[in-house]
């Protein structure tokens, strides 16, 4: 019985990780309509872009689209150096096009994973391993991964009691069975052990 409590709670995991993974999909598609880049080079550049084009005088209409994309990107939301270059192929440019605009952005890609980073913990619990899988998930090296881990801010502890709280509101658990569940999904036992007691676990 305890066994198959447990998997129910793995199973919930894993639903509300694909809904955030879901939701990342889609906002590179929401910002792509919302600023109406459907054709490429219809941008009006900012300051910013200006200076980066300046630094490339012979810069073929091909480059100079995608780069000017991936900074309205960048302004926007965070993209990992891969996420970038797969964004800007959905988008119709050649993989020439979007590695050099990904090259010659300007992007600090720790940086990148650090908003990223926070992001995802601004809108759901997260162990330390967690998110280090999510963001590698997303295109981040593991340098990067960790950096942001890091360097997020973020208390694990009270992530642990987070994420005990959110699956307390979905079904019932004994204080082993959401340890286990914690420690399943990357928090220490300390951490987990301190999650259920937060919730008034004993």
């Amino acid at each position: 019985m305890e066994q198959e409590v447990i998997q129910k709670g793995k199973k919930k995991s894993k639903l509300l990780m694909w809904i955030i993974i879901v939701n990342l999909i889609l906002w590179p598609i929401a910002i792509y309509l919302i600023l109406d880049s459907s054709q490429p080079g219809q941008f009006t550049p900012g300051i910013q872009t200006y200076s980066i084009l300046d630094s490339f005088p012979n810069i073929t209409p091909g480059q100079k689209d995608a780069l000017v994309t991936a900074l309205n990107y960048l302004n926007t939301m965070p993209f990992s150096y891969r996420g970038l270059i797969a964004q800007l192929e959905y988008e119709g440019f050649t993989r020439d096009d979007a590695v050099f605009a990904a090259q010659n952005c300007g992007a600090n890609w720790k940086e990148q994973a650090l908003i990223a980073a926070q992001n995802y913990l601004s809108v759901s619990a997260f162990s330390k391993k967690g998110l280090i899988e999510q963001l590698k998930y997303d295109g981040y090296t593991q340098d990067q991964a960790e950096y942001a881990a890091n360097n997020c801010g973020a208390d694990w502890n009270e992530q642990a009691a987070l994420a005990a709280k959110n699956y307390l509101s979905i079904m019932p658990f004994t204080k082993e069975e959401l340890i286990e569940q914690l420690k399943y999904d990357g928090f220490t036992q300390n951490q987990a052990i301190y999650g259920a007691k937060a919730n008034g676990y004993k």
